[in-house]
């Protein structure tokens, strides 16, 4: 089976990736912003239009952010199932159905291990493709990048629950902490994203060296095909 183009799709997730971090970096000034202003309301060192400042900077970024993470979704999945699918396509046996690289991400207990599996999966055996079989044994493709993200990842998502769950609360000391604990989080978060755009790039680079083989192979078949018929003639 023929393997599929994944250039663009690679290309629109780091693209989105950017996006991301712009939009994570405007959190955290925001959540300075907020925590400074918590801190003054306390001594009484404010005035109304700071808070409705606040308050409106703080829903137009939340929006802008819920928005971009769904984009986000969605193309990172795209260039992940097509990148999955294409082990299939080059021959391996052993590799599941594509579209388990989409919903393994919204299983329970199942998206702590299984997304980061697939990924792995992915980034090391594209590698092997594209080595020739004779040097396949002294293959060792380092994965720390991969361990790195995603322990960012899910450090990241539990301080931002944390910080949930701090906001909910009913003191000025509580929605300070909560203010702090997002502020962290959306730090963290920004290493992942970083992380997540060299990853796709690498693993797009070995995609398109595959492709290239691929394209090799069958034009020598062609021309293969070719002599013999004029032998034969």
């Amino acid at each position: 089976m023929l393997l599929k183009d994944n250039t663009q799709r690679a290309k629109q997730a780091q693209t989105i990736f950017y996006v991301v971090i712009g939009t994570l970096i405007l959190s955290v000034l925001s959540s300075a912003y907020q925590y400074n202003l918590i801190s003054r309301i306390e001594i009484g060192d404010y005035n109304e239009t700071e808070v409705t400042l606040s308050d409106t900077l703080d829903t137009v970024i939340t929006l802008f952010g819920i928005v971009v993470r769904i984009i986000t979704v969605v193309l990172f999945l795209n260039w992940l199932r097509r990148a999955y699918g294409n082990l299939s396509r080059a021959g391996l046996k052993h590799v599941d159905d594509e579209r388990k690289a989409v919903w393994a991400w919204f299983i329970p207990f199942m998206n702590f291990v299984t997304p980061y599996k697939i990924v792995k999966e992915i980034y090391t055996e594209t590698k092997r493709l594209i080595t020739p079989k004779g040097e396949r044994y002294k293959l060792d493709p380092s994965t720390s990048i991969l361990v790195f993200w995603w322990a960012t990842l899910i450090i990241s998502g539990v301080v931002g629950n944390i910080a949930t769950r701090l906001l909910n609360g009913n003191t000025i000391k509580d929605i300070k902490s909560g203010i702090l604990f997002y502020g962290i989080s959306d730090i963290i978060e920004i290493i992942p994203a970083i992380l997540c755009i060299l990853i796709i790039k690498r693993i797009s680079a070995d995609e398109q060296t595959l492709l290239r083989m691929e394209e090799a192979m069958l034009v020598k078949k062609q021309q293969d095909s070719n002599n013999e018929n004029l032998v034969s003639e």
